[in-house]
């Protein structure tokens, strides 16, 4: 099954929009990573439905352990009143959930600080999910039965669809949360486990006990402004 993937080359539509200055000023980083969620609710299966077209593309290429030549993806952020929905397709070469520590496995992450305190530990509203390629579910400080995830593993990807119920807040259009992801590489005979993130902010510490390294997710009714851009996965 091992193969490895080669000049190929991808074209993402990433949709962007500028925030006014009002809520800009809210940001005490604006250097700080940023994702856009439109507002929609899709159908938790690991296929991708035509709702994921409202909203914009977020490339996953931050090496946080090992070398990271094989591994890279995207994900995309949906929300409604009561949830978040969260999309990733995660390339590689080899796929493993045997492991007894879930974070060993082959399997996405999300990481989200809805009250955006920026604390160096994890208060009532920040929480850790995440999910296998096969909707396995795990994490930390969150009722992990509330969540509803599924996975669908191809030849050399997968796909990890998660919907999780807000905690302390409502989703309202403008909204600002902390939040960060992470791909957990499995490790194999020739390579030890590696992971994946989205935020340079994230490299310098560890998401899963320090929620003041998160980027921003905006919450959004609409995503609009198509920028097209290539991004060439080794």
């Amino acid at each position: 099954m091992i193969k490895k993937i080669i000049s190929a080359l991808i074209v993402l539509s990433l949709s962007v929009t500028m925030l006014p200055l009002s809520m800009a000023a809210e940001f005490e980083d604006l250097d700080r990573a940023q994702a856009l969620a439109a507002y929609g609710t899709p159908v938790i299966d690991g296929e991708i439905d035509s709702v994921w077209d409202k909203t914009s593309y977020n490339v996953m290429d931050i090496v946080r352990g090992g070398n990271g030549n094989f591994y890279t993806g995207w994900f995309k952020v949906l929300w409604d009143e009561d949830n978040l929905y969260v999309l990733a397709k995660v390339y590689g070469t080899h796929f493993d959930n045997s492991d007894v520590s879930p974070w060993n496995n082959d399997s996405f992450e999300i990481f989200v600080d809805e009250g955006l305190e920026r604390s160096t530990k994890y208060d009532s509203n920040d929480y850790q999910v995440r999910s296998d390629f096969k909707g396995a579910v795990s994490g930390q400080n969150y009722d992990l039965t509330k969540v509803q995830a599924a996975g669908k593993l191809e030849e050399d990807y997968y796909y990890a669809e998660m919907k999780v119920p807000f905690v302390e807040i409502k989703g309202k259009a403008d909204a600002v949360l902390g939040f960060d992801v992470q791909v957990n590489i499995s490790k194999t005979i020739a390579a030890a486990r590696e992971c994946i993130g989205w935020t340079e902010s994230s490299r310098k510490g560890a998401p899963s006990s320090d929620t003041s390294i998160f980027g921003n997710l905006v919450l959004k009714n609409t995503v609009s402004t198509i920028k097209r851009i290539s991004v060439i996965f080794l």
